[in-house]
């Protein structure tokens, strides 16, 4: 997948998400605001999901090192947009 011409999710800039919403016939602070939103809640619910895989008996490390990139990568992208807000 790839947000306007980047497809490297740690290359993804707030500009990436203004062509996407100027292409999509979208309001840009809508978007904006969705993909703060998206990425304020990523690391509770990476969490959570991987609880309740523990829970269920699974205990592949590659769990507990998907929520650690999910969360890593909701931080730069959380990060991207307050910079581009100042």
């Amino acid at each position: 997948m790839r947000v306007d011409s980047e497809y490297l999710l740690t290359r993804i800039v707030p500009r990436h998400w203004d062509a996407f919403a100027n292409e999509a016939r979208l309001d840009r602070e809508w978007v904006m605001g969705e993909i703060g939103t998206i990425a304020r809640a990523l690391p509770h619910s990476a969490s959570m999901v991987a609880a309740a895989m523990r829970g269920s008996g699974l205990t592949h490390p590659i769990i507990g090192q998907l929520k650690e990139q999910l969360t890593a990568r909701a931080s730069i992208c959380r990060e991207s947009l307050d910079t581009a807000r100042e």
